[in-house]
């Protein structure tokens, strides 16, 4: 700015100030040449600042963030808000910038910077080093952030760095963040499951796969796993497994159904068992004590022991008949005499659709409990409903909820 002021702006506006001041005997122009100079001198650092700030443009570093992005997003960020909730951000790694206790990064869809606590980020270790402050993020690592995986199925979980998946890369799974090599022994894969499946020709084949390794392709029609012996991925579709269970079910309704299962597919998850059911062979979640038949929880089926048989003796060497003795004739027991009791209760094993008219006849046959108590007397299967009432009065109760669509039982 003082370059352009001393050597335009200055010596212009005192030649021109001078000639109207000096030469002119006028008052008015002499008043003239003197605004002249102030306006040539305020226009002059005008401009020196202008080419300040063109020259400082010009020296500034280009923000991460400022970078053009092309492709998909390669990074995953979980983040809870001021308010609480956790939501998930897809962006672009080398946009990353730290500022202060902040971390700026362009994000999908709309390739907008947004600044997150790095407090607030909840796998912050699944990032890695971010760069310092005022740097570039290329700058912060000697690692080739693009070759990260950080989604996939659990058994191509890296073994040392926990948050990052494997590669495959020269027929060995890789990590390109340990930059270790792993052989499928070394990650302890095995053939624990075996997938009956019929291809195109008819042909009816079972896989041993590695569970943990299935993952889902296109809109989940398809699935691609690792099977044995080469741990190679082969795609399956889904409409093409062959069940290998058959799992009875009564629902929340008393209705019972049969599922036909894949018995390796079978996971508990607390009091559920999630399960891959045919024809489509997506995973349900069902209710253990809703299952019918306790072997139904069991994936595979118990193995056959053979019994064991006991050698045959030889026969005996004859022996001389004694003389029958005679037999005294025997009395005959008199049949105990059963009576029936003097009370029942009212057991109810099923109900119809709805369960409206039932609960009126309950609720008139025992005044003594509320609402809720009453509906939960028509879930889970068999319950006893009534307890100690005479026959003549049971029998009478029976026969209005079997009216109501229930199936009912007296003992």
């Amino acid at each position: 700015m003082w370059a352009m002021v001393l050597l335009v702006g200055g010596p212009l506006a005192c030649s021109v100030s001078a000639v109207l001041i000096f030469k002119s005997s006028n008052t008015v122009v002499q008043a003239l040449g003197v605004v002249v100079f102030f306006v040539i001198m305020h226009y002059s650092i005008k401009l020196g600042n202008y080419c300040d700030n063109q020259n400082q443009s010009k020296l500034k570093r280009k923000r991460n963030w400022e970078q053009k992005v092309t492709g998909p997003p390669d990074m995953s960020i979980r983040y809870r808000n001021s308010k609480g909730v956790e939501k998930t951000f897809e962006g672009w790694r080398k946009t990353i910038e730290v500022t202060g206790n902040h971390m700026n990064i362009l994000v999908a869809p709309d390739k907008v910077r947004i600044a997150l606590n790095q407090d607030r980020i909840l796998n912050q270790a699944e990032l890695g080093p971010l760069p310092e402050p005022g740097k570039d993020f290329e700058e912060a690592s000697d690692h080739d952030y693009s070759l990260f995986r950080y989604r996939g199925p659990e058994a191509e979980r890296c073994p040392e760095c926990a948050y990052l998946f494997l590669v495959e890369q020269n027929e060995k799974q890789h990590c390109p963040y340990c930059k270790k090599d792993f052989t499928p022994q070394q990650l302890g894969w095995s053939g624990d499951a075996a997938i009956g499946y019929r291809n195109h020709e008819g042909e009816h084949k079972v896989f041993k796969a590695v569970w943990d390794s299935i993952t889902s392709i296109g809109f989940g029609t398809t699935i691609s796993v690792r099977v044995e012996p080469t741990f190679q991925r082969i795609t399956l579709t889904r409409n093409r497994i062959v069940a290998d269970k058959a799992i009875r079910y009564r629902n929340f309704r008393g209705e019972e159904k049969e599922f036909e299962a894949l018995a390796c597919s079978m996971q508990p998850s607390n009091a559920h068992v999630n399960v891959w059911v045919a024809p489509t062979f997506t995973r349900i979640a069902l209710k253990q004590e809703n299952i019918l038949e306790q072997r139904d929880l069991q994936t595979a089926a118990p193995p056959v022991t053979e019994e064991h048989i006991a050698p045959v003796s030889e026969e005996p060497e004859a022996q001389p008949e004694q003389p029958i003795q005679p037999k005294e004739p025997v009395k005959p027991e008199p049949e105990p005499v059963t009576t029936e009791p003097a009370t029942v209760n009212v057991v109810v094993t099923a109900i119809g659709m709805t369960s409206y008219e039932a609960t009126k006849v309950l609720q008139a046959a025992r005044p003594n409990l509320g609402a809720f108590a009453v509906y939960g007397l028509l879930r889970d299967f068999p319950k006893v409903v009534v307890e100690n009432l005479p026959r003549a009065k049971a029998e009478k109760i029976k026969q209005e909820l079997e009216d109501a669509g229930c199936t009912v039982e007296l003992k």
